[in-house]
């Protein structure tokens, strides 16, 4: 009673915490041996497909402690997707923060920092699904409750990640007609940082028209 017909009969766990075979694999693969927190830059469609936990989602060396790279037009809305990781055998708690993009101009677009939701399904077993933000998130207890990763996200920007956990990371920047050029933001992690490279473009994108439908048969 009062649990959402998908989250019966779901398995106990979080699908975002690496179990420790699965983190010595990926040791073995990024030949990352430090005991700390690192970013991983993550491929952004992998991250929108419907089952990302699956297999191995932490990608591999050339992704470790990267840049960000992302290109707009002046007119476009985009996103970067990013893991932070507790190679760590010890529960650790985090603060995450974007810093505002500089440049040679003034950037007066805008940028937003978000932490992805994990739950689980019964077609796609734990999947990552709703996007929260610092002001934006579920109220109360309603994060542990529906979110398998809730206790690590609740508090975001802060995060709480246990031995072996791992968060994914949204960023979306909207250019807003901003002066072309090269302009640079700082995503920091307590001591651990990595640098966020937007490329404006001079061209424009048209505004489309659009239209919205919707349906439903439930509240």
């Amino acid at each position: 009673k009062g649990i959402l017909p998908e989250m019966k009969d779901s398995p106990s766990g979080d699908g975002t915490v690496l179990t420790a075979e699965e983190m010595a694999a990926w040791r073995k693969r990024t030949g990352f041996v430090r005991d700390d927190v690192t970013w991983q830059v993550a491929p952004t469609w992998q991250m929108l497909k419907k089952n990302p936990l699956q297999s191995t989602f932490l990608p591999d060396k050339e992704a470790l402690q990267k840049a960000v790279q992302m290109s707009a037009t002046r007119t476009e809305g985009e996103s970067a997707a990013v893991f932070l990781v507790n190679a760590g055998n010890h529960a650790k708690d985090v603060t995450v923060h974007l810093e505002d993009f500089t440049g040679k101009s003034t950037f007066n677009g805008k940028s937003a920092l978000y932490v992805a939701g994990a739950v689980w399904t019964k077609r796609w077993g734990q999947t990552l699904r709703p996007l929260f933000n610092a002001g934006n998130k579920l109220g109360g207890e309603q994060m542990e409750k529906y979110l398998t990763n809730g206790s690590v996200i609740k508090d975001f920007p802060t995060l709480h990640l246990p031995p072996r956990g791992t968060a994914l990371l949204w960023i979306t920047v909207d250019t807003d007609n901003a002066i072309p050029g090269n302009y640079i933001a700082t995503l920091k992690a307590g001591g651990n940082s990595i640098p966020i490279r937007l490329k404006v473009l001079s061209e424009t994108l048209p505004r489309p028209d659009s239209w919205v439908r919707f349906w439903g048969n439930a509240p």
